[in-house]
């Protein structure tokens, strides 16, 4: 990441050199127990509603045991966009 403000002297511009590459979006996704770490996903985009319901649908519920409780913190990522 390149600084969004910098010093220099009265009347020039501050040099600041940025790598070159293509930008992408890594989103790290998982669930925490007091176990530790639950079905943690690795996804190239953003997160949206289906990413999440992917999630969890194919990888946390299926790694839960029967006695867990479970409550999304994000519920309201779960609701269809009106």
């Amino acid at each position: 990441m390149t600084r969004r403000y910098g010093r220099a002297p009265r009347g020039e511009r501050v040099r600041e050199a940025t790598p070159p590459g293509h930008w992408s979006t890594l989103t790290l996704q998982g669930a925490m127990s007091e176990d530790g770490l639950l079905a943690t996903m690795i996804v190239k985009s953003p997160t949206d509603g289906d990413v999440l319901g992917a999630c969890l649908g194919q990888v946390l519920c299926p790694q839960l045991p029967a006695q867990k409780l479970f409550e999304p913190f994000a519920s309201s990522l779960l609701r269809p966009v009106s």
